[in-house]
């Protein structure tokens, strides 16, 4: 039979050829062997080669890419697509069986898996949907409908008959990956000329979090290759197409630390001299394990944290420590493997303090150089989730694609183009799109260029102007979103288009070429770094708002904007400043700038008279500690312990 796949249609920033869709190239590789006449299609790569054009309206481009499809002349075209591309590719089935009813159309992927049922009674043009993996069964199905026989026994499929919607029995989970065929990449159009393999190492993450809908896909189980069989294909790939830079596509590469030892051990062994990407719960990680990484050729990795909030890590299920998530991403700016993050903000449960707490966590990790970028996004009801359960009813609203109303679209990783095509499709099928609605109106005031704000402003005062950026996050009382929300209500395009697009072209650089991306990465910096010192020395100028031309008069003339440290603990003692109070029952830590200033709260037993003395905290020096002052209160003595963070001997206090 002849067989088109379709791969998502997205357009991705990355300026270079792809083949993200490993699933179907597994899937392609199988009906190949077995006879099958075999065509992949890559959207993304078709608008890479101008064969589609990205400036068309979305419409005009999938009447071109069925124009495509159409000339291959297939009699079953599969269509895999994740959730921001799922209402494009029920756009494409339908004009594609419009043009030939006689086409079988068949869906497959995480969406289509998660609203199956609700696929199908919502869009007749869909003839199979596949559920889950579908390597296992895939052969039984074509063939099944080559015969045009009955597909009561192919497993793991939804279908109609009679007029009625019918669902089989679920499909086992492949135990043994190693049983799936080599990849042929000659199903690939432009495979030589792509500078980035993916590869497919395994399937599947052992935790729950309940904002994710993988876990439901792949029931929770983790699954390797051996690691002989891994590194075998990669040895294929190296020494038969000179293949030198490698994905790894698992959700949680590093679960396994005896296998990723293995792994890192083999190819040190036969000395490939290669480089790899792979995906990481940050707390699975050790010192161990990252140096071993480095040593394999481990040039970065991508990791969601999610929340800096320990109270929305419980919460969400996520469960990261992340004292010891720090840790490794100092480890891993150690050894210099680079790293991406993963963040979400607008959780049903979040209050802006948990926000502030995930900015106030991007600000410390911004302070390690290998740290590359942080993907902020906001919260999504992904169809099944425990989320979706107990949050996704009538009272979740629809995002808009007028920014003015709704700037969270910002957020999304879908254009604004893409949205508007879909828009009436998200509002009629509630259900199936319930990623485009929102439970939380809390941010509903950020902008579109909290973005920038994220992404360049911090990035670059964090590792310019840290002391700048510490004296502004005193003054907003250690808020950075009311810190962006007093430049974005006085000036919302605060960034400047320039300082976007350097930013853009650096992001869009060939990350599988060091020498291109340091050359972009310098290149970028240099040019932010005179694009942020206009956007500092404006700071009191026409363009900025009240509050911050203030600040700067005050600290020109120092007049209730800087204290000695020994005034500001003896406003604490009098109870004129009231310090945030962030302590645990069994710590009592009170975090007054914790840049500048550590204050601990404990009770003695015993006599503190002569501790209670006046302090020179000029002569202190850095790291030094000093007990300041003690009350008597409940027969006990309640202490300060004040230890020196850095040589200041002013602190700036917000009057």
């Amino acid at each position: 039979m002849k067989i088109v796949f379709i791969d998502s249609f997205y357009i991705s920033k990355e300026k270079r050829l792809k083949c993200s869709g490993l699933g179907i190239i597994s899937i392609g590789t199988i009906l190949k062997n077995e006879g099958h006449d075999i065509d992949i299609i890559f959207p993304h790569n078709l608008f890479f080669k101008n064969e589609l054009f990205e400036k068309d309206p979305i419409r005009k481009s999938i009447d071109s890419l069925v124009s495509i499809i159409e000339e291959k002349d297939p009699e079953v075209v599969g269509l895999y697509g994740i959730c921001n591309t799922y209402h494009i590719n029920l756009k494409i089935a339908e004009k594609i069986k419009k043009r030939n009813k006689n086409v079988k159309i068949i869906f497959g992927g995480p969406h289509a898996t998660a609203t199956a049922k609700l696929s199908m009674d919502a869009f007749p043009f869909i003839d199979i949907i596949v559920k889950g993996e579908a390597e296992a069964m895939i052969g039984d199905l074509v063939s099944a409908i080559e015969k045009k026989s009955s597909l009561c026994d192919i497993p793991a499929i939804v279908y109609r008959k009679d007029g009625k919607i019918v669902e089989n029995e679920k499909i086992k989970l492949i135990d043994d990956l190693d049983q799936l065929p080599v990849p042929d990449y000659s199903l690939v159009d432009d495979f030589d000329k792509m500078s980035i393999v993916p590869i497919d190492p395994g399937r599947g993450c052992p935790f729950n979090c309940h904002f994710c809908s993988t876990s439901r896909f792949w029931k929770k189980k983790f699954r390797m290759k051996s690691v002989e069989r891994l590194v075998d294909e990669i040895e294929l790939l190296h020494k038969k197409h000179n293949k030198r830079i490698f994905s790894f596509l698992h959700d949680n590469f590093t679960f396994d630390k005896k296998i990723v030892i293995e792994f890192c051990d083999l190819l040190i062994e036969k000395e490939l001299k290669i480089k790899w990407f792979c995906s990481a719960r940050i707390d699975t990680l050790d010192k161990e394990m990252i140096f071993k990484m480095k040593k394999a050729g481990c040039h970065a990795i991508f990791t969601g944290v999610e929340t800096g909030s320990p109270r929305m890590q419980r919460i969400i299920n996520k469960n990261i420590d992340l004292e010891k998530a720090w840790e490794n991403f100092k480890i891993l700016d150690q050894v210099g493997i680079n790293f991406n993050i993963s963040l979400i903000y607008g959780f049903p449960e979040e209050t802006e303090e948990d926000f502030n707490q995930t900015l106030r966590f991007l600000i410390k990790l911004f302070t390690l150089e290998s740290m590359m970028r942080a993907n902020l996004m906001y919260f999504r009801i992904m169809h099944g989730t425990k989320y979706y359960e107990k949050y996704f009813d009538e009272s979740a609203k629809l995002l808009s694609v007028d920014e003015k109303k709704d700037p969270l679209l910002s957020s999304l990783t879908i254009s604004k183009k893409s949205f508007l095509f879909g828009e009436k499709l998200f509002s009629d099928f509630r259900e199936i799109f319930s990623h485009f609605y929102k439970v939380n109106n809390l941010f509903d005031d950020f902008g579109q260029s909290f973005d920038a704000f994220h992404h360049v402003l911090i990035r670059s005062l964090t590792r310019n102007y840290k002391k700048t950026l510490d004296k502004v996050l005193i003054f907003y009382e250690d808020s950075p979103i009311e810190f962006y929300r007093d430049l974005e209500n006085f000036e919302p395009n605060f960034t400047g288009s320039k300082i976007n697009n350097i930013f853009r072209n650096f992001m869009e650089q060939d990350r599988g070429d060091d020498r291109k991306w340091k050359e972009a990465q310098k290149q970028f910096e240099v040019e932010l770094r005179k694009n942020k010192n206009k956007f500092l020395k404006s700071l009191g100028g026409r363009k900025t708002s009240k509050k911050i031309k203030d600040f700067n008069k005050r600290k020109k003339t120092e007049k209730g904007t800087y204290k000695r440290i020994d005034v500001v603990i003896e406003e604490i003692k009098n109870g004129k400043i009231k310090a945030k109070d962030t302590r645990k029952e069994e710590e009592k830590t009170l975090s007054f700038n914790s840049e500048t200033l550590f204050i601990e709260t404990y009770l003695l037993e015993e006599d503190f008279s002569e501790k209670n003395k006046e302090v020179d905290f000029k002569k202190m020096r850095r790291g030094d500690e000093v007990t300041v002052f003690g009350n008597e209160k409940d027969g006990k003595l309640e202490c300060l312990l004040v230890k020196k963070i850095i040589a200041l001997d002013k602190l700036f206090i917000r009057p």
